[in-house]
């Protein structure tokens, strides 16, 4: 599988990388707010963070990516976009950015890039899936924006360590864009 990066107008997608990423995602991992979305919750130790990147490090069942601003190559990544179960026809996708840099339009953009390169270099891939918290309002409306539809699904709640340990009220909500949308 192709891991090789690209870039869009603002942004540089790089194969997520232990040594270059760290300290990105570390601070990613560890904010309350990029996290609350996330069944995993945040990290509580470098070792921890470690740990669970290492976990998402692209591998031939997942395709990772670093998310960096191209203006200042001292910024430490913003983001990690990419899929899981790629080894499936449907993959998931999941992205995570970091807080400081919600509401500029990075979400978008970064996924506006990799979803079509994806299924270039992933052609027995036919459709994506992305799953969300129906109160996740900002990652919904990315979502959708890029054509993803909602789907009926079996899933049960989750919980969301931000909010408790009992699950979320409601269904998460199921996402799907087909190769040929």
């Amino acid at each position: 599988m192709d891991h090789s990066g690209f870039e869009t107008e603002r942004l540089r997608l790089e194969p997520l990388s232990e040594t270059k990423h760290f300290d990105g995602f570390h601070a990613i991992w560890t904010d309350e707010r990029c996290a609350a979305w996330s069944p995993r919750g945040t990290t509580k130790s470098e070792q921890d963070s470690r740990r669970w990147m290492q976990g998402v490090l692209p591998n031939p069942d997942k395709l990772n990516f670093a998310v960096v601003l191209r203006t200042n190559e001292e910024e430490p990544m913003i983001g990690v976009f990419g899929c899981h179960k790629v080894n499936s026809p449907i993959a998931e996708l999941g992205y995570i950015l970091n807080a400081n840099y919600w509401g500029q339009g990075y979400a978008t953009e970064a996924l506006r890039a990799f979803i079509p390169t994806f299924f270039e270099r992933r052609p027995d891939i036919k459709e994506m899936h992305a799953i969300t918290d129906p109160e996740n309002h900002a990652s919904n409306k990315v979502l959708q924006k890029l054509g993803f539809v909602t789907i009926e699904h079996d899933l049960q709640p989750v919980a969301l360590p931000i909010f408790g340990p009992e699950p979320r009220p409601g269904k998460p909500l199921m996402f799907s864009l087909s190769r040929d949308a």
